[in-house]
């Protein structure tokens, strides 16, 4: 079955709940993982990832937390996905650029096509916003 990982769906909780705030009133994460069900410690780790990647902006202190920090159209759903979870690829042998990494690269019958499939579901995701996934 195909499917994103929970940090994957534990970051759209957390844009989803950011979209929702007044510009100027950041939230904790403690306060988005309330608000979601997620466990605090792996969603503080979703949102430092979000944080370096400058989707969400931090701010220190007792007024602090987390703001979104750019357009969510900019972004594209592929690009979220890769800044949580890495490469995007639908057998564990295929890498980032869709080349073989495993034992049975030479002899595998099913690489060309997994690998043609990989790069179609890119696109797909490529073409996709993250305010598009989070407004659906």
């Amino acid at each position: 079955m195909l499917k994103l990982n929970r940090k994957t769906e534990y970051g759209l909780m957390a844009i989803k709940y950011l979209q929702g705030l007044e510009p100027g009133h950041p939230a904790s994460a403690r306060d988005i993982a309330e608000s979601s069900g997620a466990p605090f410690d792996l969603l503080s780790k979703v949102l430092q990832r979000l944080h370096s990647l400058g989707i969400v902006q931090s701010t220190q202190g007792i007024r602090g937390g987390y703001a979104l920090d750019r357009n969510l159209e900019e972004i594209n759903f592929a690009q979220f996905i890769e800044a949580i979870e890495g490469p995007i690829a639908l057998t564990s042998c295929l890498s980032e650029k869709g080349s073989a990494s495993c034992d049975m690269a030479g002899t595998c019958n099913i690489l060309p096509p997994m690998a043609h499939l990989n790069t179609k579901l890119n696109e797909v995701l490529s073409q996709m916003t993250l305010a598009e996934v989070t407004q659906l």
